[in-house]
């Protein structure tokens, strides 16, 4: 009764026969390798703290309410989720609670040791490996992939809109225990008089998929705020695709597209119709004050302090605001590089236009069929029209492990 339950979707998931084949075997044999390792401190973390885990309050008020950052996959949620984990009062999911959800409090420093040791590799590279964020087993992590298997491995596959199409509660159910685990974990870490734990910790949670679930999480925690951060369609697409790709262990970024392109497209009308519904049909935030705001990715990224200054403003959590969060922001400016993915096609750009327009007018696009969607390596965008060509002026194109890349 203490053990893990795994059901009929989950047990699917870790069997997938395209995980599988992208794997190479000796992965796959490490990755059993680190389950067996997670078992018995799994055991462990039912047996000694079910019962507190359980009882642990998911109440909170003004000073305390969850953050909820949410958006489309590549829309910088991950960003924005990294800056504002660097306030010391906050606490959010890391890998680390993700890969070891059912095993973290018993089985903590050695696990994390356990996956250092078996995937050195990876861990060496210090990023995502798909982009150029920065990866360890501390860094924020998304939330509902706490509510998966413990591997949390080939989501966006397997499970497209993670959770949300589970009835009866099951999905509020998983949720709401991996949340309590968090705080529970936090505070027997406080008892034990650990620098990491945090005093009446306001929770900051991301994952794109809660924009498919807007009011049962309002249903869960009245008072949460949510932060939507969107960002140019046609950047979405190309950067999704390109996601899909390294998912499906593709690394030559000029294969064709066109598979990844219509997942890419349905996807996006999917999560971003279902988030409009919500906001402009069922004023799901009337009568909410401060607790919805909206931010573009653009703007964080060309004049940070000021856009999540409004934001919180926004949100009547200006003290947020701090200088940990200032320093990282300039340490991030400083190292940004931007990748650069294959052209669309004409077809493709008009697809883009007809299917997920409604999104250009309600978030500010309506240019953005006239953009530069690429240069080459020599400097040149890879387009005929002179005056996108313009456009690339200033932009210093780097090259690195056959991709291209390019720093505004």
């Amino acid at each position: 009764q203490f053990l893990p339950n795994l059901n009929q979707k989950q047990t699917i998931h870790i069997m997938s026969l395209k995980f599988n084949r992208i794997l190479p075997k000796a992965t796959r044999s490490k990755l059993s390798f680190v389950h067996w390792a997670q078992t018995p401190f799994a055991y462990l973390d039912n047996v000694r703290h079910f019962e507190q885990i359980q009882s642990t309050p998911l109440k909170f008020d003004e000073s305390n309410a969850p953050i909820f950052i949410i958006g489309h996959f590549r829309s910088g949620t991950t960003y924005l989720h990294n800056i504002m984990a660097h306030n010391p009062s906050v606490l959010y999911p890391t890998l680390h609670t993700n890969l070891n959800s059912e095993s973290y409090i018993s089985g903590d420093k050695i696990l994390k040791r356990v996956w250092s040791s078996t995937f050195p590799t990876f861990w060496s590279t210090g990023t995502r490996g798909f982009d150029n964020v920065k990866l360890t087993l501390d860094s924020p992590a998304e939330d509902e992939i706490l509510s998966e298997i413990p591997l949390g491995t080939a989501w966006h596959y397997n499970s497209k809109y993670h959770m949300a199409d589970l009835s009866g509660g099951e999905w509020e159910r998983i949720y709401c225990k991996r949340l309590k685990k968090l705080l529970y974990h936090n505070q027997l870490q406080k008892d034990n008089s650990s620098l990491t734990a945090v005093n009446n910790p306001r929770l900051i949670l991301k994952a794109p998929s809660h924009c498919l679930k807007i009011p049962s999480l309002l249903e869960l925690f009245p008072n949460a705020k949510f932060i939507h951060i969107h960002r140019n369609p046609v950047d979405v697409i190309q950067s999704y695709i390109h996601l899909l790709k390294y998912d499906d262990g593709i690394t030559n970024e000029f294969d064709e597209n066109e598979e990844y392109f219509n997942q890419a497209i349905e996807t996006y009308s999917h999560l971003m119709k279902t988030l409009m519904t919500d906001l402009d049909t069922n004023k799901v935030f009337q009568g909410k004050d401060n607790q919805f705001a909206e931010i573009k990715y653009d703007e964080l990224m060309s004049n940070p302090i000021n856009s999540l200054e409004k934001v919180f403003t926004d949100l009547n959590v200006n003290d947020l605001m701090c200088s940990e969060i200032k320093d990282y922001i300039t340490e991030q400016q400083q190292s940004h590089t931007r990748k650069v993915y294959k052209p669309l096609t004409e077809s493709e750009k008009q697809r883009i236009e007809t299917e997920l327009g409604f999104a250009f007018g309600r978030w500010g696009y309506n240019d953005v069929m006239n953009r530069t969607f690429m240069s080459d390596g020599n400097g040149n965008a890879l387009n005929n029209n002179e005056q996108e060509m313009n456009q690339t002026d200033g932009i210093e194109v780097l090259q690195s492990s056959s991709q291209f890349y390019f720093r505004n």
